[in-house]
């Protein structure tokens, strides 16, 4: 069994408040959601209006399914995120 946890931290060029902060989130979330069954979910940084640390994580059977799962889910984010993405954490371990 291998674990694959990402980590994605993301800069909101525009965003005067947390409300802007939350509503560009949720956006983002119910996108990924919608399309991969997984939840992303802010992990890091709640009050800060001008950035923010997404994670996802997800069980596959064998490292190259992970892998290529992983790399469509974060090319997906890559595509639909309006705003700048400063850095993405990832990794895979065998259990």
């Amino acid at each position: 069994m291998y674990v694959a946890a990402v980590k994605i931290k993301i800069r909101f060029v525009i965003s005067f408040s947390l409300k802007d902060k939350r509503m560009r989130l949720r956006s983002i979330r119910d996108k990924f959601t919608s399309k991969f069954k997984t939840q992303l979910t802010e992990v890091e940084l709640q009050d800060n209006k001008n950035f923010t640390i997404l994670g996802f994580s997800f069980v596959s059977g064998s490292y190259r399914l992970a892998e290529s799962i992983e790399g469509k889910m974060i090319a997906y984010i890559e595509d639909n995120c309006e705003d700048e993405i400063v850095d993405i954490d990832s990794y895979i371990e065998k259990f």
